[in-house]
């Protein structure tokens, strides 16, 4: 059952990432910018 829980979270991630890759990117740079400002 976990199994099929992560498979299909995995199959909507590999989605989202078609489809929204730039705009994810952006994402994970600016929580990146955030980190090392606090830090």
């Amino acid at each position: 059952m976990a199994n099929l829980v992560s498979n299909g979270i995995i199959t909507q991630e590999n989605a989202l990432q078609t489809e929204n890759q730039d705009f994810h990117n952006i994402l994970i740079m600016e929580i990146l910018i955030l980190l090392f400002i606090n830090v």
